[in-house]
């Protein structure tokens, strides 16, 4: 990068070397590195996403038989995480997914974000920490901590539901609200409450049933509740009255259409109703869908970004 940039790789090199010594370095490597380009950019410009080396400066030198696929997959990049910041804003409780549900009310940018950052590192939604595991890498480093500066930010909010609920279950138990699950769980109760009005009852009678365990506490808490996520999320919809089976005529011994059986009326409006609301193997199980799950078309050979 600091050849196609101009640059004399080899006296850079030899300046970094020089500048302190590196015998107590625990990766002399890293350290060079850091000393050629204190950025974390590997000595390279701005990639598609903020926390990625993109093309050098200087792209004079470069043959153009290299650079157009690199240019190309930058495209690619720079589209798909706007159709992730845009499938973010159609996010429900329902559709959401669990690292996500406590930052729906958060400002959309800062969702959006956060949906590309575990997108483009590949964070599992089974993580539930909004940005996955602490990243080293001196420039992935620096944008998670932006990231969780700005999620501190968004919890001050007291509209948050663990806000909201804090003074409740402070009086059941003080220790709820210092499980790192506290602000997952507060979403939970908020939602059921909804649909359970006897919530702050149905909590205190479930902490008395036996002590709470000194860690996670809110956890063991909402466990003991027994409500699914389906009644946490949104309210059942109400269900259409299935259209009354048509009475023959008095006197008509014309043949009969078959009719099926009451059973099989059931099964064909919830057929139906599949088919008008054109539901997909995601309605069933929210936490199962990934609208990160994208294949990239093939624009050359593979860049390591």
């Amino acid at each position: 990068m600091l050849a196609l940039d101009g640059t004399d790789p080899i006296t850079a090199l030899r300046d970094a070397i020089n500048a302190r010594e590196l015998d107590t370095a625990a990766d002399p490597a890293a350290v060079l590195d850091w000393r050629l380009d204190p950025t974390g950019q590997h000595s390279a410009g701005p990639g598609p996403l903020a926390w990625t080396p993109g093309l050098p400066t200087n792209t004079d030198s470069i043959d153009p038989a290299t650079l157009a696929p690199v240019r190309a997959r930058q495209q690619i990049v720079a589209e798909l995480a706007t159709q992730i910041s845009d499938t973010t804003r159609t996010w429900t409780p329902a559709t959401a997914p669990r690292w996500a549900r406590t930052l729906l009310s958060a400002e959309p940018e800062l969702l959006a974000d956060l949906a590309i950052w575990r997108a483009g590192l590949h964070i599992p939604d089974t993580d539930h920490r909004p940005t996955g595991p602490t990243r080293h890498t001196a420039i992935e480093a620096v944008h998670q901590q932006q990231l969780q500066r700005r999620i501190l930010e968004n919890d001050a909010d007291t509209r948050q539901p663990q806000h909201q609920w804090a003074a409740t279950v402070d009086r059941i138990d003080p220790r709820i609200t210092t499980d790192p699950a506290w602000p997952i769980i507060a979403t939970h109760i908020d939602n059921a409450a909804h649909t359970r009005p006897d919530i702050e009852q149905q909590l205190t009678h479930a902490a008395q049933q036996r002590p709470l365990p000194d860690e996670m506490p809110a956890a063991a808490l909402w466990a003991r509740l027994e409500i699914d996520d389906t009644d946490s999320t949104h309210p059942p919809e109400p269900q259409p009255e299935p259209e009354p089976r048509p009475e023959p005529e008095p006197g008509d011994t014309a043949p009969q259409p078959h009719e099926p059986e009451p059973t099989g009326w059931d099964i064909a409006d919830a057929i139906n109703a599949a088919a008008l609301n054109n539901h997909t193997e995601y309605d069933h199980n929210p936490d199962e869908y990934d609208p990160y799950d994208q294949q990239l078309p093939d624009t050359g050979p593979e860049i390591d970004w």
